[in-house]
């Protein structure tokens, strides 16, 4: 190839490949002013396509909303330019779809959603908060749904959902039916996922509707307003957030304490029924003894030892759960609560066989009102311990780590605190009955000699 030919194709091929680099890189024409949800839609579809920065994103989210019938003011005074403190991160599932939606020619529906909005950048924004999704859709036995917002308490904490409305009191008073069922839904939510879940309005709240909520364990909150100004004796969206910390802390707490206890007292049952359970079902197997005084202590012993484990298994899914991810979380709190099922029942079954065997005079007085007194210390030391380890643990991860090992410490306090103060409960319940029994018997043992010199004249 002579020189001319080089340079031809060389120049040819520079062409070709500027072409092509302008025609991927080339931007976009600008988003018209009132264009349809569709033409927005399909603008932001084919702007993702070239994989835009998040810059590039939020760029994008500022056309979709200035284009919409919100406008420029919208944008700058409902969603501050998505900026600073109105900023949200478009990687969360559901945000870019609640931005489109902005653009509806549904005036109801454009509110709803900007309102979705308006909280989620609140909790975005908000260092002890995660928004975790938005209008996620949920499939569910008792019916399908949708969660408005979804969100976790810091980053190790319960999860949570906020169904968001803007329901006016006469509204309320004609749909009570459709919300009460709204409400039994989420109720059952809770109970399936064991994530609290929140009912706010931007409006009153119907007393009767109220009152349905409390019953279900649904709190809820009203005249909770984003701009500046808002009805008489609202609460501002910082107000809500905080409302939602306090109330998935405390339950946090709460669960935190109750699966220590479990584990202490679980571990506690287990160390003294397993290897007398063993001993028993050794006897019945070598020596062919079938009575009914064996076979209630095996029954005692077992059933005890079954109780032990399914509130071991239950207390540790409950401090582990605080740690997983949503579903995981969710899974977590089922097992934990059919354990406690679990362990109460056999609970009820070991205390039954105990009772038995104390009629049919297999078991002492003492030995009965013992096991009752040791049971009731080691139940009680473990859920002192699990509170006085938590505020412990909870002080020294702070004072380490300047504030933010404060979570890590109080979980660390408080298992420890719930197994060793359920060993230290089981302990000093069994010294303190010895000791009860041996004053006690003493005190025969003086009376029976009194009575004894008494009969015979004989002086002590």
């Amino acid at each position: 190839m002579n020189r001319n030919h080089f340079c031809i194709a060389f120049l040819l091929a520079l062409s070709i490949h500027g072409a092509v680099t302008s025609a991927m890189g080339a931007p976009l024409p600008a988003l018209s002013r009132g264009a349809t949800y569709y033409e927005s839609k399909t603008w932001h579809q084919q702007q993702l396509a070239s994989n835009p920065t998040i810059a590039g994103q939020l760029k994008a989210y500022r056309s979709i909303v200035e284009t919409s019938p919100y406008g420029k003011r919208g944008l700058e005074n409902l969603f501050g330019n998505f900026k600073g403190g109105k900023s949200i991160d478009p990687r969360i599932p559901g945000v870019t779809e609640s931005v489109r939606m902005l653009n509806s020619s549904n005036r109801m529906q454009r509110k709803g959603y900007a309102r979705e909005l308006l909280h989620a950048i609140s909790i975005h924004n908000d260092p002890r908060l995660k928004l975790v999704a938005m209008n996620e859709k949920l499939t569910r036995p008792w019916g399908n749904t949708d969660a408005d917002l979804q969100f976790r308490n810091g980053q190790h904490g319960l999860y949570g959902r906020i169904e968001i409305k803007d329901v006016s009191l006469e509204s309320q008073s004609r749909n009570i039916a459709r919300i009460k069922t709204q409400i039994d839904k989420m109720a059952k939510e809770y109970r399936y996922t064991g994530q609290p879940q929140f009912w706010v309005n931007r409006y009153g709240v119907h007393p009767e509707i109220k009152a349905y909520a409390k019953e279900r364990g649904v709190p809820v909150y009203e005249k909770v307003y984003s701009g500046k100004s808002g009805p008489k004796n609202g609460m501002k969206q910082t107000e809500f957030n905080s409302a939602l910390v306090r109330h998935t802390s405390n339950l946090q707490r709460i669960r935190t304490i109750q699966g220590a206890t479990q584990l202490g007292f679980g571990l506690q049952l287990l160390s003294d029924s397993a290897p007398a359970a063993w001993s028993d079902l050794q006897t019945l197997l070598d020596t062919g003894l079938e009575s009914g005084a064996a076979w209630r202590r095996f029954g005692e012993h077992g059933a005890m030892s079954a109780a032990g484990g399914a509130m071991t298994i239950s207390g540790a899914a409950y401090l582990a759960s605080p740690y997983a991810n949503q579903n995981l979380q969710g899974r977590l709190y089922r097992v934990g609560r059919i354990g406690g099922y679990a362990a109460g029942l056999a609970l009820v079954a070991g205390e039954a066989a105990m009772i038995q065997g104390y009629r049919a005079g297999d078991v002492s007085s003492r030995e009965f009102w013992t096991s009752q007194w040791i049971l009731t210390g080691s139940y009680a030391g473990g859920r002192v311990g699990a509170g006085v380890g938590r505020a412990v643990g909870a002080a020294v991860g702070a004072a380490v780590t300047e504030g933010a090992g404060t979570g890590i410490g109080a979980a660390i306090g408080t298992t420890v605190g719930g197994v060793v103060g359920a060993k230290a409960g089981g302990e000093f319940a069994k010294n303190t009955a010895n000791e009860y029994y041996d004053l006690k018997f003493a005190e025969l043992d003086r009376r029976y000699a009194e009575f004894v010199y008494a009969q015979y004249g004989v002086a002590e």
